[in-house]
């Protein structure tokens, strides 16, 4: 798994607005290092989402076959985030 660094523009337009402030430079760092953290996760959850969207596709469409259901099969993650996003804004 490949961990994202913060943009070299992005972290040279912060310098910029903090200038030699150390105690915003060490803020800065530790900021950058949670951002790296959190991509990571991120990027982890990423997959973990699509294998189970697939593994659950999967399971739908032999379930449907065997019993003529008709359960919702999803090419990827973002097919099940759409349906998600559009169930929620049916709600009242």
């Amino acid at each position: 798994m490949t961990t994202k660094r913060m943009s070299g523009e992005r972290l040279a337009a912060l310098r910029t607005y903090y200038g030699d402030d150390i105690e915003a430079r060490a803020l800065l760092i530790e900021a950058a290092r949670h951002i790296d953290a959190l991509t990571s996760d991120l990027e982890a959850a990423r997959g973990a989402l699509e294998q189970s969207v697939k593994f659950q596709s999967h399971y739908a469409a032999i379930l449907n076959d065997w019993d003529g259901g008709k359960r919702m099969v999803f090419a990827n993650a973002d097919a099940w985030m759409d349906r998600l996003r559009a169930l929620k804004d049916q709600k009242p």
